[in-house]
């Protein structure tokens, strides 16, 4: 299965809607630790300065972007829904996920489901 469409239909399934500014953003972090899983364990440093690089702005934008894309994610999206993907990651209605969590999250969906 195509890797792009793998990410864009695992974000889709938990509500998170393309039109968001940081969608471009959480799919190139989520391809990018997808091909290099130790990105995750310094997202600051390492994975937003790669992806502000590449999209020509500031790791502090990528990051709030993320965040925004994370925030509206889970006040919109289906609780159910987030709770089967996220499960132990985040209480039912309780806290949001952190960025780093949320996309390590959809990066092991999008690994369970590419391996289908």
């Amino acid at each position: 299965m195509n890797l792009e469409q793998t990410i864009i239909d695992v974000l889709h399934d938990i509500g998170t809607p393309p039109h968001l500014k940081g969608y471009m953003y959480v799919t190139e972090a989520v391809t990018m630790v997808h091909e290099d899983y130790s990105l995750i364990y310094n997202v600051y440093r390492n994975l937003y300065s790669q992806i502000a690089e590449k999209f020509n702005t500031t790791v502090p934008r990528v990051e709030r972007c993320i965040r925004s894309v994370v925030d509206y994610t889970y006040d919109h999206g289906d609780p159910d829904t987030l709770y089967k993907y996220f499960g132990n990651c985040i209480g039912k209605n309780t806290w949001k996920p952190t960025n780093r969590v949320f996309i390590a999250t959809v990066v092991q969906w999008v690994r369970v489901r590419c391996t289908k």
